[in-house]
């Protein structure tokens, strides 16, 4: 089936060359072959017929990305940014991809600069604050945190991580105070109360 598809994508390119939809098709043909070089040839083929497509330069970006061609992808997403320089939604989804790759420089100044223009994004709040706990940066993760409250003060999951940032900060009264919160809201929420648990058990 990977064959005959590829010698279909492969006829398309022959009889159309700047038909880049059989780019895609193609790069997503030798992907699940496994031949990922052959995969990013086909994606920079495409992007070189049609440059403004920052979709397309965001998922080379991710595939370089996992082939640890880092400065490659650096480059892509650089792209991706420059044609389409409002898209939050995509910016984000860059962040998330150096957030999973422990490049959390990167993702701070993304997640940053998409706070900048959705000042009231949870979901980003969340993730910020996540970025600076790995980076050892405690309080600004609680800072990022708070923040997120302030819009949306019913959620437990932000109570979790914000008690989770003050546990790392080795603030224990602010820790078990936020788990607490977490748990008012939801009772049965067991991670934070096996922490809060062996927080008691400690004393």
């Amino acid at each position: 089936m990977l064959d005959d598809a590829e010698r279909a994508y492969k006829k398309a390119i022959l009889l159309e060359a700047k038909f880049t939809r059989a780019y895609d098709g193609l790069a997503d043909v030798y992907a699940k072959k496994g031949d990922a070089g052959k995969s990013i040839q086909a994606m920079q083929d495409a992007i070189s017929k049609s440059p403004r497509n920052a979709s397309r330069q965001t998922k080379l970006g991710k595939v370089l990305l996992e082939q640890g061609m880092v400065k490659e992808a650096k480059a892509a997403f650089e792209s991706a940014v420059k044609t389409e320089p409002s898209n939050m939604s995509m910016q984000s989804e860059i962040a998330e991809s150096f957030l999973a790759k422990d490049m959390d420089d990167e993702a701070v100044v993304l997640f940053q600069s998409v706070l900048r223009a959705t000042p009231k994004d949870v979901h980003v709040y969340n993730r910020l604050g996540i970025a600076y706990r790995k980076q050892g940066k405690f309080q600004e993760a609680i800072e990022e945190y708070k923040k997120a409250l302030t819009v949306d003060p019913g959620d437990e999951n932000l109570y979790y991580n914000l008690g989770r940032a003050y546990m790392e900060a080795k603030k224990i009264a602010e820790t078990i105070a936020q788990f607490n919160k977490a748990l008012e809201i939801y009772p049965d929420f067991k991670e934070a109360r096996e922490i809060l648990d062996k927080i008691r058990n400690l004393k």
